[in-house]
This record gives C-alpha cells, sequence and structure tokens, in this order.
C-alpha cells in the first residue's frame, strides 16, 4: 500500500494576478526560471500557444503550475507543485508496510509529510528566490510576496491510500476501510469499494484511491492536487480580504487601505476566472471528479462568501474614494475661501487708496459736476473699519454658501 499527502503551503513567489499560461508574457516568465533537470520542471516552457483549445483534452493541456520540483526520498518521493500565487501543493507518496490501522496511517502520513518538507523546503525557497532575481518586476507582485521561513503556514495534510484492487476482498483491509473513512462526508464509500461500484472516495481528508490503472491514478492525483490548490487559496483570500476589511475601518490612510482591499479583490476574482477556464480544458471524466471533491467541500459556500466579500471590499473602496473626494472638496473650499478673502480684503484697499487719491486730486474728477459722495466716504473712513466690513462680508457669504451646499 501506498499513501500520498496533500499540504498547500505559501511559497516566496507571487505573480501579477491576472497572468496567463497561454499568453506572450508568461513566455517571458517563464524563460527567466532554471533549465529543466532530473529534479526540475517547467510544464509550459515548451507549450504551442498555436494549439487549439479543443484539439486535446486531458489534465495537463492547461497546466496552471509555475515549477514542478521532485526529489526522491526514503520510501518514495516528495514534490513540490508551484503556482504563480504564491502558494503550491506538496505531493508526497510513501510506501506503507506496517499494520492497517487508521490511526497509525494518519500518524505516520502527517509525520513524515511535515520531516520531508522541513527538509527539502529551503532548497526549493532558494530556487524560487533566484527565479524572481530573473523575472523582470513587472509580473511581480512584490508587495505581496513573502519569503518563507518554516512550515507555520502549513494550512493542512490530507491522506490518500493507494490499494491494489486484489487486496478488496481481504477482511482486514475492508474494516480498515470503513475505519478509514468513517469521519468523511460518505462513509459509506467503503462499502461502495468493498462492491466495486466505485474506485475512489475522495471527500474530506482521507483518501481511498483503488490503484487499479496507472494513468487514472494519475488523473485522480492531479484532480486532488487541483482541488486542494484552488481551496487553499480561496480560503486563504477569503482570510486576506476580512482582514483587510477589518484594518480598512481603522486605516487613517485611505490610499493605503484602498490598495490593500483593490489588490486582494482583485486577486480573488482572478481565480474564479482562471478556475472557470481551467475547467472548460478538463475532460468530462476528470471535471466530475473535481465537481464532486468541490460540491463534498462546500466549495460554492466558500466561493459565494469571497463573493460577499469582494462586494463588501467595493463597497469600502466606494467609501473611501468618496470619503477622499469630499476632503478633497473641502480643501478646495478651503483654499477659495482664502482666495476669496484676500480678493475682497485687496479690494477694499484698492478701493481706499483710489478714494483717497480721487479726494486729494480733484482733476481726476474734472467731468463730474461735483465730489463723488461713494468715494468721499470710503476715503474718510478708517482702514481698520473697512477691513472688518471685508471681513464680515466674507463671513456672510461663507455662511450663505453654506446654507446653499446643505440644501442642495
Amino acid at each position: 500500500m501506498q499513501i500520498v499527502t496533500f499540504t498547500p503551503i505559501h511559497t516566496s513567489l507571487r505573480l501579477q494576478p491576472g497572468l496567463d499560461p497561454r499568453s506572450r508574457d508568461y513566455q517571458q516568465v517563464l524563460s527567466a526560471m532554471p533549465a529543466d533537470d532530473e529534479l526540475l520542471c517547467v510544464p509550459n516552457r515548451d507549450l504551442n500557444s498555436r494549439l487549439s483549445d479543443f484539439d486535446r483534452k486531458d489534465e495537463d493541456n492547461y497546466d496552471t503550475r509555475l515549477v514542478v520540483y521532485r526529489q526522491a526520498v526514503d520510501r518514495g518521493e516528495i514534490v513540490f507543485h508551484v503556482f504563480p500565487v504564491g502558494m503550491a501543493i506538496v505531493e508526497i507518496c510513501l510506501n506503507y508496510r506496517e499494520h492497517l490501522d487508521p490511526r497509525q496511517v494518519e500518524e505516520f502520513a502527517q509525520r513524515h509529510a511535515r520531516e520531508l518538507m522541513v527538509t527539502h523546503l529551503p532548497a526549493v525557497s532558494r530556487l524560487l528566490a533566484d527565479a524572481a532575481t530573473q523575472i523582470p518586476d513587472t509580473y511581480l507582485d512584490k508587495q505581496a510576496s513573502e519569503t518563507v521561513q518554516s512550515l507555520v503556514d502549513e494550512s493542512w495534510t490530507a491522506r490518500t491510500v493507494l490499494i491494489a484492487k486484489d487486496s478488496l476482498p481481504d477482511p482486514a483491509m475492508q474494516t480498515f476501510l470503513e475505519q478509514w473513512l468513517c469521519d468523511t462526508a460518505r462513509p459509506d464509500d467503503a462499502q461502495r469499494l468493498i462492491a466495486g461500484e466505485t474506485d475512489y472516495s475522495m471527500t474530506w481528508l482521507n483518501y481511498v484511491i483503488v490503484d487499479a490503472d496507472p494513468a487514472r491514478t494519475r488523473m485522480l492525483r492531479a484532480a486532488m492536487r487541483l482541488s486542494q490548490y484552488y481551496y487553499a487559496v480561496q480560503h486563504i483570500l477569503n482570510r486576506q480580504a476580512q482582514l483587510n476589511l477589518s484594518s480598512a475601518q481603522f486605516e487613517k490612510n485611505a490610499r493605503k487601505a484602498e490598495a490593500e482591499l483593490t489588490r486582494t479583490r482583485k486577486r480573488m476574482q482572478m481565480l474564479q476566472i482562471q478556475f472557470g477556464v481551467q475547467k472548460s480544458f478538463m475532460n468530462r471524466t476528470m471535471r466530475r471528479v473535481v465537481d464532486g471533491i468541490m460540491q463534498a467541500w462546500e466549495f460554492d459556500d466558500v466561493v459565494a462568501n469571497g463573493n460577499r466579500l469582494i462586494e463588501a471590499s467595493s463597497a469600502r473602496i466606494n467609501e473611501l474614494d468618496r470619503s477622499r473626494r469630499e476632503f478633497s472638496t473641502y480643501l478646495t473650499d478651503v483654499i477659495l475661501a482664502a482666495i476669496a478673502l484676500i480678493a475682497i480684503m485687496e479690494l477694499s484697499l484698492g478701493l481706499v487708496q483710489y478714494s483717497r487719491e480721487f479726494i486729494s486730486r480733484p482733476v481726476l474728477g474734472y467731468t463730474d459736476s461735483g465730489v463723488s459722495r461713494v468715494l468721499s466716504f470710503v476715503a474718510s473712513r478708517e482702514i481698520d473699519v473697512l477691513l472688518s466690513g471685508s471681513a464680515l462680508l466674507f463671513v456672510i457669504l461663507v455662511v450663505v454658501y453654506g446654507l446653499l451646499k446643505r440644501h442642495k
């Protein structure tokens, strides 16, 4: 019997959301990746972009992985499936020869998976860090990139047992399957496996695959890997969006809060778009398997919650934008009010100066029949009185403007 574990972990390499594996920009990213060797593989490096979307219908026709790093280990193999959104699915396959006890199998899988990831993660982190220095900055999402130092951000480790078809009649195997699947979403799958009605059960954390056809087993593992990836990323983005919404309530810098909300909203929207595109490339069998897995995980509820967070983020962004515009309008009003005050003061001083010059030089009004009473009145006033009157006029104008704006 073999045990296959799937563990989502963060990585230190994140590309800008929206980069499609078939785009020319993505090919520029791939050209910066290290050459393929016995450990490393770049799935889309030799992708023929002229291939019709419907020329092939297999699980590799639309590969969203950026890098695949594999290493042989004692009892099996560890594979890092690195995706370009700061996430990797660590797939570990181990031979198991001990007793068929569910608790021992689960403890074995958890312990060995963690030990192997701790051992091999530094090499993968260095590889991705070196690759990031070669990728053009245009394609990197540096604000969200994280350097993974440990597995403290490990989400969960799902366990799959690969069993031979001829082992199903064994009573010990039947008992093991019943106990292994008793806490999953469909515990009755154990009886269906024993009866030969199905060859897999993948609902919640403990999975079973009857390893009778290598090609079908690879397809089922790929379906689980993709399901783990999309569920984990959606879960993390939901959590990040919720944290951003909480922070946006108290963040004084409106532009910073809006940028964080916009960035997370964009990632979430692009993830949902990519998932839809990914499913359109799957053959009907694989799509049915993925849909079954996601239905058991109630993924639609997770996506629905993400959509609510997107709506809440959009509403908060609009509030921040409206608040910023209101503040800008307020500043504009203050500046215009200052200009108006200066203009009124300048007008008063100019009028006083002209009036006194007019009175002191009668020749300026030689065509008039008499001295202007208005100019005489202004010329006889003290400057402080006129300035005070100008200030009062300014206050009256401000009050009138405020009342008009309030009842607009």
